[in-house]
């Protein structure tokens, strides 16, 4: 997206050949983003409580975060 943004002033997508979306990189942006996507990777050696300081890190900084596992 970011090179987008410097080269164009709209941007279609495409999906399995069809046009699904036109417009400038905000208005797509705005439209149709999800914030951001943090993935936290951990050592095999790790205990639950590291797992818990860490989620409560994230939550303390990032107030409507979510947690997913993978």
């Amino acid at each position: 997206m970011e090179e987008c943004e410097v080269l164009c002033t709209r941007l279609a997508v495409m999906v399995n050949g069809r046009l699904r979306c036109l417009g400038s990189t905000q208005h797509l942006k705005n439209r149709f983003g999800d914030g951001y996507t943090l993935m936290v990777r951990m050592r095999s050696d790790v205990t639950e409580r590291d797992v818990i300081a860490v989620k409560q890190l994230i939550a303390r900084r990032l107030n409507h975060a979510t947690f997913k596992a993978s």
